[in-house]
């Protein structure tokens, strides 16, 4: 009896809200499109796409400043943002943005420091969605081949080994790292309009594992700590 009472499994802890006391207010207020917001590591910097000038270009703001910087003025206009597919985001030191330029018919990644600069190419033709691990010592990415392939790489995306394969027709978007690096959470489903889902793969590979069922539209995924994880869907 008291084996049994010592071993008897536990209610999990509830789950708590962690956006239920958030206070939120206005970051911009142009007319036109802003999109695909994304906040920088250090949560001082916050980058995002708009059309503000006439096209879409990558801009970004220090929090509390109200001075946005136009990243991309001096190359081609951005592809519009695609609800299902991540196309700017920070480093991980937080020092540089990456974002998404339409080349000859696909994406291809560019480095952009965060004060302004000269944008640089990263990573091949075709890889996209690009995140790295906590600690900047690895990057995860897809590429836009049949089955949309996950990667692994070095930092800088040297040395790419598969970390997941589909088959023709499935998509796996947007990877983003876990807290402790040990996980890689991803959309993955056959439809990105209508049939998504959030999954999960160690970063030592392995079988991926599903956590919702919802069958929808998926967008970012964002893990917030060991029990919670953010992301969008209709």
């Amino acid at each position: 009896a008291a084996a049994g009472w010592v071993l008897r499994p536990l209610p999990a802890a509830p789950l708590v809200d962690p956006l239920g006391e958030a206070t939120f207010s206005r970051f911009t207020d142009w007319p036109g499109d802003e999109s695909a917001a994304e906040i920088s590591p250090d949560a001082r910097f916050v980058a995002f796409i708009s059309d503000r000038d006439g096209e879409f270009d990558a801009w970004i703001s220090q929090i509390g400043t109200g001075t946005p910087l136009n990243l991309t003025r001096d190359i081609p206009a951005l592809p519009p943002p695609a609800p299902a597919l991540r196309t700017l985001g920070f480093s991980a030191d937080g020092t540089h943005v990456w974002v998404s330029v339409l080349e000859s018919a696909r994406l291809r990644q560019y480095l952009i420091p965060v004060t302004g600069g000269a944008p640089r190419p990263f990573l091949d033709t075709g890889d996209l969605s690009p995140s790295w691990s906590p600690d900047g010592g690895r990057l995860a990415f897809m590429n836009g081949r049949d089955g949309d392939p996950l990667y692994l790489a070095g930092p800088m995306g040297a040395d790419p080994r598969p970390l997941r394969q589909d088959r023709k027709g499935l998509h796996n978007h947007n990877p983003s790292w876990s807290a402790d690096g040990a996980w890689i959470y991803f959309a993955h489903g056959k439809d990105l309009a209508a049939d998504m889902d959030v999954w999960r793969i160690s970063a030592r590979g392995g079988s991926a594992e599903r956590l919702t069922r919802q069958r929808t539209d998926v967008g970012a995924v964002a893990p917030l700590d060991e029990r919670t994880v953010l992301y969008a869907a209709r």
